[in-house]
């Protein structure tokens, strides 16, 4: 994974939370909102390594012989700069085992005590907990029994599995730790997970009010795992009982909710999407007597060794590949509407595209006599030794 990948991940978990945080957050869709927060962060993860350029490489379409351009780093001031980043990857990696490190620690710890049978999971009773929460699949309290609406809503979570969502939020943040938008999409999951787990208790006849006052008797300072659902959290409580207050959206509600996925996939598409340039004039891919660049292909290759360099940054992040441009020779013979129509990397695409754009007029072409525009394929491969 290139810096670019890894900077493009970043700003679509961005774009994931701002759509969750100022479109859905306050609706009570509370299951779609799930689906939603999972699916985003998802697609913000793997969006940036699909590419949408459908221009199509046509076969009739000529294709000048390959360039490559060799990477051959010798100057100390390369190898330094290699250095630089290598401890870049270094300290960062060390940051996210550190976080790997802390869950794995709070395991055994959240695990202490006496398991007896329960309806849906092992009940751990610990008596130095502060209260009742929910871990994986186990239900971890000071005192067992407890409140018939908390236990409720501890099974709730593991039986609806957000266990599973909470691992794979935090998986999201051991690997883009230094995102904020990656702790505020685990956070409003969280809390997302609660209110399910709060409408699914009201849902075995327990009275609203009820409930509510349940709530507020057992907002406590309390200190749980990181990866447990607690009954209780302080920050919390007003949020919820304030979502108790609303009514259930019907099904007109729920599809008007749907507006946030093709959205997101839109946003996502247009950001990544390089738009195709039109092509104004017919354009013919062969001709009787076809361009010509000034001095011939030796002096067209001798340019291209001349004018294009491997980039330094793709040098830093080790990026290479091939990467194809399409031109057209108009009838001027000027190179115009050059495009990646095979990408590798946004920053070898910049260098190809550069040198393309270099190019002096070459002679056009002409068919039964006539000069018409000629389209050509140029490969390009960046090549590290």
């Amino acid at each position: 994974m290139s810096w670019t990948n890894f900077i493009e991940i970043q700003a679509y978990l961005g774009i994931a939370w701002a759509i969750y945080h100022f479109g859905l957050r306050n609706s009570n869709c509370y299951r779609f909102n799930r689906f939603y927060l999972l699916f985003a962060s998802l697609l913000s993860c793997i969006i940036p390594f699909i590419n949408f350029n459908t221009t199509e490489i046509s076969s009739a379409i000529y294709s000048l012989p390959a360039f490559t351009v060799i990477n051959e780093a010798t100057d100390l001031s390369l190898v330094h700069s290699g250095l630089e980043i290598n401890w870049l990857y270094i300290a960062y990696l060390l940051i996210s085992m550190g976080i790997v490190a802390k869950i794995l620690l709070e395991i055994p710890k959240a695990l202490e005590g006496i398991a007896i049978d329960g309806k849906l999971s092992k009940v751990i009773v610990n008596p130095k907990v502060d209260g009742p929460h929910s871990f994986w699949n186990r239900l971890i309290v000071p005192q067992y029994p407890i409140e018939e609406a908390i236990e409720a809503h501890e099974l709730s979570h593991i039986e609806q599995k957000h266990h599973l969502d909470l691992l794979f939020f935090h998986l999201l943040i051991v690997a883009f730790w230094i995102n904020p938008f990656a702790w505020l999409l685990m956070k409003s999951a969280k809390f997302n997970h609660e209110l399910l787990a709060d409408r699914s208790v009201i849902s075995t006849g327990v009275k609203n009010y009820e409930y509510q006052e349940l709530l507020l008797s057992k907002m406590l300072k309390c200190n749980y795992p990181i990866l447990s659902h607690s009954f209780i959290n302080h920050n919390q409580v007003k949020q919820r009982i304030m979502m108790l207050t609303k009514n259930k959206s019907g099904k007109n509600a729920l599809w008007q909710l749907l507006w946030a996925l093709p959205l997101s996939l839109f946003i996502f598409a247009a950001c990544n999407n390089k738009p195709a340039i039109e092509e104004s004039v017919p354009v013919k891919t062969t001709a009787e007597q076809m361009p010509e660049y000034p001095g011939g292909q030796e002096a067209l290759f001798a340019f291209m060794q001349e004018n294009i360099k491997y980039p330094e940054a793709a040098k830093k992040d080790s990026t290479e590949g091939k990467v194809i441009v399409s031109f057209i020779i108009d009838k001027e013979g000027k190179v115009t509407e050059s495009q990646v129509v095979k990408s590798v990397d946004p920053i070898l695409d910049e260098a190809a595209l550069e040198v393309i754009n270099k190019m002096p007029n070459w002679q056009p072409a002409k068919d039964a006599g006539v000069v018409v525009p000629i389209k050509y394929h140029l490969p390009i491969s960046f090549r590290l030794k």
